[in-house]
């Protein structure tokens, strides 16, 4: 089996052989962007044999960049799963708009750092700019803060992060430089109905998965009795976990409703909303009322590689306490 790359590189050039690569990979991806509307969805193929087309031993010596991309892609062809055509319809994947795929390839080429205003700052300008035309998009209150991350996941992480940060402090701690270990515990309320991705992110984020306190959701959406009366026996702060387009039903919870039973607490709440899969509802006039309430949360999650359409991968966060964000992700250096 030939090695990935291994004809030998035509010039010493770096940036030639970036070019080069980059003409390939356009020539690549044109025609399968032309051949998605007949492409086969997906091919039955085994692991095995994608592991076969796919594995080797390490290469020792440079190789042709431009090689090394046209056997992976003739290689890796029978495992690619036409989910950006138009017959394709798992798992709420969709194919990205031309503005979006463009933007993609050129935010590689160009290849900005853009955690720092110093490294980036047409990166770090735009990240807000598109921040704030979101929150416009989504009826969220301008006074909030936000950041673009990897995906909803990451997005739940974010938010709740803040949470806990908020709920620690409330407690006489600091969870983001102490952590959690020999301090009260935060209790964690929501419904049957929690999104996986919120379970995983309580779990990252030290709560531990089985901890979380979960509520009747009978046809998708939280049982409003069950959750005031569970609330109702917490003193302390706590965070409550609601769904703007729950994975399996589409139901979205009761937000105005969920949001006056956080103000009741005595200890307080944060409201957390997982929205990957309902907060671009709120972009549309018909169901925009779905999400009454969502500016009374104190973070929303969501994504824009859903209805958005955007490339994959891409994420969001929004937080009402930019301080609370702030302290759980401090960080120096030199």
């Amino acid at each position: 089996m030939a090695t990935f790359g291994s004809t030998a590189a035509n010039s010493a050039n770096p940036f030639v052989e970036s070019a080069r690569a980059a003409e390939l990979a356009f020539d690549l991806a044109r025609s399968y962007l032309l051949d998605l509307p007949g492409r086969p969805l997906g091919r039955p193929v085994s692991p095995e044999t994608v592991a076969a087309a796919l594995d080797e031993p390490l290469p020792d010596e440079h190789g042709d960049p431009a090689g090394a991309v046209r056997e992976w892609f003739d290689r890796a062809g029978p495992g690619i799963v036409a989910s950006a055509g138009p017959r394709f319809f798992g798992y709420v994947v969709g194919g990205a708009t031309p503005a979006a795929l463009a933007g993609d390839w050129l935010a590689t080429a160009i290849d900005q750092c853009g955690g720092l205003w110093a490294t980036s700052p047409a990166a770090a300008q735009t990240e807000l700019i598109v921040i704030r035309w979101l929150k416009d998009l989504f009826g969220l209150p301008q006074t909030w803060v936000g950041t673009l991350c990897s995906g909803a996941t990451m997005g739940n992480v974010i938010g709740l992060a803040a949470a806990r940060q908020w709920a620690g402090e409330r407690l006489g701690f600091d969870p983001g430089r102490d952590g959690l270990a020999g301090y009260p515990p935060i209790p964690v309320v929501s419904s049957m109905a929690i999104h996986a991705s919120a379970v995983k992110s309580l779990g990252t984020l030290g709560f531990g998965r089985d901890s979380i306190r979960r509520v009747a959701a009978p046809d998708g959406r939280v049982d409003l009795s069950a959750l005031e009366a569970h609330l109702a026996g917490i003193e302390g702060p706590v965070i409550v976990v609601a769904n703007a387009g729950e994975v399996n039903t589409g139901q979205f919870d009761d937000l105005v409703a969920v949001a006056d039973l956080c103000d009741r607490v005595q200890g307080g709440a944060w409201l957390h909303v997982g929205g990957a899969f309902g907060l671009v509802a709120a972009a549309s006039p018909a169901l925009r009322p779905r999400l009454a309430g969502i500016e009374r949360a104190d973070s929303v999650a969501a994504d824009g590689h859903k209805w958005l359409n955007l490339t994959y991968d891409s994420g969001i966060a929004f937080v009402r306490e930019a301080a609370a964000l702030r302290a759980a992700f401090v960080a120096t250096g030199a």
